[in-house]
């Protein structure tokens, strides 16, 4: 039992890593570098920071949300100093913080670069959705176009048709129209020829 709280009492836990000024030039530069991580979403920002809590090995002894914190306040430091209130600052203070903004001015222009990289891609992207808008917009007028076109062809169809079966019909009255008069005039021939016989017997 002695032995299980020993193991215990000796495990890593979040927060029993000595966070030092070293991590905090490392966290710096691999910040700006790894902007992309950071997208605002919900959890990203921890989800971040894990991944150089990965980086460094230290699974277990460092905390997500307290290197975000830790990552925060420099932000502030750095915000303060670099437009300080007109207050005068404690030397340990201002010791603490030099090497801090030093780090963070040394990194501006890799910074700078994620930046400019990260604005560049949003423009890309904004383009790539205006671009792909524009085409669906020419597919729909084109699309409309071709519904337009294929209306006036089938309106184009159904008149000829009409006019054609209206024809057809015209046609074949005439034809039967004919017909009954080609066999009435047969038969009043044979009616003639008839009563001819009939007078030349009388």
């Amino acid at each position: 039992m002695a032995d299980n709280s020993a193991e215990t009492a000796g495990a890593a836990t979040p927060q029993s890593y000595k966070w030092t000024d070293e991590d905090t030039r490392e966290l710096i530069p691999w910040r700006a570098a790894n902007a992309d991580l950071f997208t605002g979403r919900r959890n990203a920002t921890l989800t971040g920071f894990e991944e150089f809590i990965k980086k460094k090995g230290l699974e277990g002894m460092l905390d997500a949300k307290a290197i975000r914190k830790r990552w925060e306040n420099l932000v502030q430091k750095y915000k303060a100093l670099k437009n300080p209130p007109e207050v005068s600052t404690p030397k340990r203070r201002r010791v603490d913080t030099v090497a801090i903004v030093k780090a963070l001015q040394d990194n501006e222009k890799q910074a700078d670069e994620v930046m400019q990289e990260m604005q560049r891609e949003q423009r890309e992207r904004e383009e790539k959705r205006e671009r792909e808008a524009a085409e669906r917009e020419e597919r729909r007028h084109q699309e409309a176009v071709e519904r337009e076109e294929r209306r006036h062809r089938q309106t184009v169809e159904r008149e000829e048709r009409f006019f054609r079966e209206m024809r057809e019909r015209e046609d074949r009255r005439d034809r039967e129209m004919a017909a009954r008069e080609r066999e009435a005039s047969a038969r009043e021939e044979r009616l003639l020829a008839i009563l001819d016989v009939i007078s030349k017997t009388i």
